[in-house]
């Protein structure tokens, strides 16, 4: 018997590229279930977050017998007037300290003993980016835009290219469609943009937050019609993550700053008025009229039900 008959013989280039060839089936099989298992698991912790949210709205509620968190407030003394309100990024539902609490958010020190209180209520609405913003929002940040907070040693930034909240009806900005009821609920006056719980109708039905990019106020005019914000091209398809306001390659106007936004697979994360969150495609978040057109779905939006 041969010496050599029991010694292993190498792979032939064939087998070689058999191998492979198998190995490059299961790869293009397996890519696509692992992106989508991934996306899954993004849209669910979005989801988290906003029913979160819709919990710390909750604890508000009950601390101010009766009134929701407002999207925004003013500071001008005796009240505001319609039309002469204007949104700071720092006055703001994020910022407000019983909703920090509840989520256990840094609280930023103002007071004038503080090593920079101007810093500090200038970043009162930031949150952890890595903890509270959608695992799927993709836009590039500048250092304008991002904080480091040694005291939680995080990563800070404006919820703004996150999530909004729905102020349809109490949103008193100087804007063409107007999205403040008539007359204006007496809140306003006093600077107040947000819903007393008895003035919410239908709760269950009413979009309260949402995955947004812009501000973090959303409003029925940047639900995807046109005219949107500022009579302005608002829909999510088109307006993506450019920026909060510019002008389209083909050369239209765009404004972001009340947009809705459907970041996961063409549908958005939402919390309603009651508390449960739900995953809605864009075809709810506007309707169609009777040529095809897309129209406002006021029954999504229309807190109050005063606008339509």
């Amino acid at each position: 018997m041969s010496g050599k008959s029991g010694a292993r013989q190498a792979f032939t280039l064939v087998e070689l590229l058999v191998v492979i060839g198998i190995i490059a089936v299961l790869v293009s099989i397996l890519l696509p279930v692992l992106g989508k298992a991934r996306e899954q698991a993004d849209a669910v912790r979005c989801a988290s977050n906003l029913r979160q949210f819709a919990q710390a709205n909750e604890v508000y509620v009950n601390e101010t017998k009766g009134w929701n968190l407002p999207g925004y407030w003013d500071i001008k003394p005796g009240g505001a007037m319609p039309g002469t309100s204007g949104y700071q990024y720092n006055r703001t539902w994020p910022g407000i300290n019983t909703f920090r609490r509840f989520l256990d958010m840094n609280i930023p020190d103002e007071s004038p003993a503080s090593a920079d209180p101007v810093a500090a209520r200038n970043q009162r609405c930031y949150v952890d980016r890595e903890k509270w913003y959608c695992p799927t929002m993709n836009k590039e940040f500048t250092p304008n835009n991002i904080t480091f907070d040694p005291s939680s040693n995080t990563f800070t930034m404006p919820m703004n290219y996150s999530y909004g909240m729905n102020v349809t009806g109490v949103d008193e900005e100087n804007r063409t469609p107007s999205a403040l009821a008539t007359p204006p609920p007496p809140q306003c006056l006093k600077g107040f943009h947000g819903f007393n719980r008895a003035q919410v109708r239908h709760p269950s039905d009413k979009l309260m937050f949402a995955d947004c990019y812009g501000q973090p106020l959303v409003n029925v005019w940047g639900s995807g019609v046109f005219p949107g914000t500022n009579g302005k091209v608002a829909n999510y398809d088109e307006t993506g993550v450019r920026g909060v306001t510019g002008t389209l390659p083909d050369g239209r106007p765009f404004d972001s700053t009340r947009t809705i936004a459907w970041r996961h697979r063409g549908t958005a994360n939402v919390a309603f008025f009651d508390g449960h969150v739900a995953r809605l495609p864009k075809t709810d978040i506007y309707s169609f009229d009777n040529t095809g057109t897309i129209v406002p779905n006021w029954n999504l939006w229309d807190v109050m039900d005063l606008m339509h």
